[in-house]
């Protein structure tokens, strides 16, 4: 299951959410991986990257940014008919230019459990493309929860099923469980994205 929406909300609040990211004085926290491991390992091929927690179950945070965010996941409920249970998060993430070409961060997945969509939000056309994969994988694979904790990617084959290109104003949501990369650009100066999981 992999869907994409056009123009999810309306111009005006494209404009809106491009607007407050684009600011200078939106706040951007530094983090030197964009994917955790529990151990403190990095992925290799791995590069930085700058968040904004809007709303995260996990650090109970529910920023300033919350309530303005609302109507984008109601139109997401709404365009992609689905039925949020729970909000476990939105962030803002923005990956900087790569000289020479686009780095395309390692495949990971956002949960091991069922029943969780991931949702990226495009705040402005770039490159930089979402890449999804075919392989899901699942919390019974004591292998995959091993290696991802450790900050290693699956030995086992896996193919490019979809890229997306960022445009402003458009979404993808697939499988939580479906492993997944985002890219730097290198044309642009940024690319920056609305990052949104939920429970269905």
């Amino acid at each position: 299951m992999i869907k994409i929406c056009k123009n999810i909300i309306t111009p005006s609040f494209q404009n809106a959410i491009s607007n407050i990211a684009f600011n200078e004085t939106f706040d951007w926290w530094y983090h030197d991986r964009t994917l955790p491991t529990r151990n403190g390992n990095k992925f290799e091929g791995d590069t930085f990257q700058f968040t904004n927690q809007v709303i995260d179950i996990d650090t109970k945070i529910n920023s300033k940014y919350s309530d303005f965010i609302t109507p984008l996941i109601l139109s997401t409920q709404d365009s992609f008919n689905i039925k949020i249970k729970d909000i476990i998060r939105v962030k803002f993430n923005m990956t900087l230019k790569t000289p020479m070409k686009s780095i395309t961060h390692p495949p990971h997945v956002d949960t091991f459990d069922k029943d969780y969509v991931s949702v990226v939000y495009y705040v402005h056309d770039c490159d930089g493309d979402t890449v999804i994969y075919d392989k899901l994988l699942d919390s019974s694979n004591e292998n995959d929860l091993y290696n991802f904790n450790l900050g290693l990617l699956p030995t086992y084959d896996y193919k490019v099923v979809k890229t997306v290109t960022p445009k402003k104003g458009s979404a993808v949501m697939f499988d939580s469980r479906r492993m997944h990369s985002s890219s730097t650009p290198f044309i642009n100066d940024r690319r920056i994205v609305l990052n949104c999981m939920f429970k269905v």
